[in-house]
């Protein structure tokens, strides 16, 4: 139990510090309509997973604790939803890698030629492997690790060749970026959390940014006009089905509802002197962050600090007895 109770006590904080972090970026994405930058949305999942503490702090404290009973049980709780989440993430990902291996090459020459192009366009040393078997959307990637590009021959087909450079771009992007293995550490982040609601909600926000990001790079390096890339968007979505959940991430890989908000930051004139405010505002704000996690793991962890009276009960301790 002093394990478990340390642990539940260092989520408890990253989802306090998380969750102050996020609220601020949410508000900035959704309230006031500005245009954040990737890394904050990644640095807000992040803090969930890792906790910022001082450095003469412990997370774990070598004294003996007493829990409270109810503490012990929320503890238990905490930790039973937490390994259910993370084996069903391992799960669901055991069975897409076996799923990705039995898909079959695509034997498109002139597919194969366009993706070899846009490779070296968004600058990867190696080009990752093309596969056939998207499903429903014309294109979409799936593995962290080992990223493979998968390709509907048929949807790509009804798309002009510089649509299909911009698809590939797109898709691209999101292997040279990382941007899966920043969505699996905030699904990592949404499992020790789950108790968080802002967790999910950066999660989703993540989703998104991932996305914008992407069309941002795939709108400068291919040829097309904004409403041209925005309109190839518009019919990739109506040739797909509405999925709420996906293993993979394609051009056209969120909801409806979130579609708006990304067809508008692809519509919209760039605006560089608010977007750079608004990344040095967030800077502002991620440095407040970790000095304020700093000083409140000072009255969190131990060392405990001693009361006035010299009594050494921590403020960090409020759930032992």
């Amino acid at each position: 139990m002093q394990i478990l109770g340390n642990l539940f006590n260092a989520v408890l904080f990253a989802s306090v510090v998380g969750g102050a972090f996020a609220a601020a970026t949410l508000v900035c994405s959704r309230a006031f309509r500005l245009a954040l930058p990737l890394w904050a949305a990644a640095a807000a999942a992040l803090l969930f997973c890792v906790p910022v503490l001082s450095p003469d702090v412990r997370l774990f404290s070598p004294e003996e604790q007493i829990w409270l009973a109810w503490y012990c049980a929320a503890s238990r709780v905490w930790a039973c939803g937490a390994a259910a989440l993370l084996l069903g993430q391992g799960i669901r990902t055991l069975l897409a890698s076996r799923a990705l291996r039995r898909r079959p090459a695509c034997r498109d020459a002139r597919l194969r030629a366009v993706f070899a192009r846009c490779a070296a366009a968004a600058g990867l040393r190696r080009a990752p492997d093309l596969r056939s078997g998207a499903g429903e959307t014309a294109a979409c990637v799936a593995g962290a690790l080992r990223p493979v590009v998968l390709v509907n021959e048929a949807a790509l087909a009804a798309l002009a060749e510089e649509e299909v450079e911009a698809v590939l771009l797109h898709e691209l992007t999101h292997i040279r970026r990382r941007h899966l293995l920043l969505e699996r550490a905030a699904d990592l982040a949404c499992a020790l959390c789950w108790f968080q609601p802002l967790a999910w909600l950066v999660r989703r926000e993540l989703a998104l940014q991932c996305e914008i990001d992407c069309d941002r790079h795939a709108l400068a390096a291919s040829g097309l006009s904004r409403q041209a890339y925005a309109g190839a968007i518009l019919r990739l979505l109506e040739r797909s089905a509405v999925r709420p959940r996906r293993l993979s991430r394609g051009m056209g890989a969120l909801r409806f509802s979130q579609t708006r908000r990304r067809l508008g930051q692809i519509l919209a004139a760039p605006r560089r002197r608010r977007e750079r405010w608004t990344a040095a505002a967030l800077v502002l704000l991620l440095l407040l962050t970790f000095i304020g996690s700093a000083r409140l793991s000072r009255e969190h962890f131990y060392p405990y600090p001693a009361y006035a009276a010299g009594e050494e009960r921590a403020a960090g301790d409020f759930f032992a007895q």
